[in-house]
Order: C-alpha cells, then sequence, then structure tokens
C-alpha cells in the first residue's frame, strides 16, 4: 500500500516537473522571440534616425546652396543692370 501510493506520487511529480519543464521551454522560446523583435525595431530606431539626420543635412544643403545662388543671382542682375547702363550711354553718344 505504501509503495503504491510512493508510485502514485512519484507519477504526479513527474507529471508536473515534465509540464514545468513544457511550460519553461515555450518561455524561453517566446523569450528569444521577443529579443529577436525588440532588436528589430531597435534597428529600425537607428535606421529611422540616420534617415532623418541624412535628410536634415541635405536639407541643409539645398538650402545653403539656394543662398549662394540667390547671391550669384543678384550679383549677375546688378552687372547687367550696370551693362545695361552703359550700353544707354553708348546709344546716347552715337546719337550724338
Amino acid at each position: 500500500m505504501k509503495t503504491r501510493s510512493l508510485q502514485e506520487q512519484l507519477q504526479e511529480n513527474a507529471t508536473s516537473f515534465n509540464a514545468k519543464r513544457d511550460e519553461l521551454y515555450q518561455q524561453k522560446k517566446s523569450l528569444e522571440i521577443k529579443q529577436v523583435q525588440l532588436d528589430a525595431i531597435r534597428k529600425e530606431r537607428e535606421q529611422s534616425s540616420f534617415d532623418s539626420e541624412e535628410q536634415s543635412a541635405s536639407l541643409q544643403q539645398f538650402e545653403n546652396k539656394l543662398a549662394e545662388l540667390e547671391v550669384e543671382r543678384e550679383e549677375k542682375k546688378n552687372a547687367f543692370e550696370k551693362l545695361k547702363i552703359k550700353e544707354e550711354e553708348i546709344k546716347e553718344k552715337l546719337q550724338v
């Protein structure tokens, strides 16, 4: 009778142990999956941050180039106006 009771207890313990072992395995797998997901999110965030910085730098370069072109346009406009004035002066001299 005592042996039978011990065998039943042993069987219950073995069943409980197997259930806990399976649960632990599932939790480890779940943790591994979550770690992979977390790594992917971190990489995506880093890439997104890099892309944003790159776009900001590109936009700054564009704005700088635009400012340079505006200065150059103004210089050429002034030079053109001076040439028009000279042309008018030459025309006046030719008419005299």
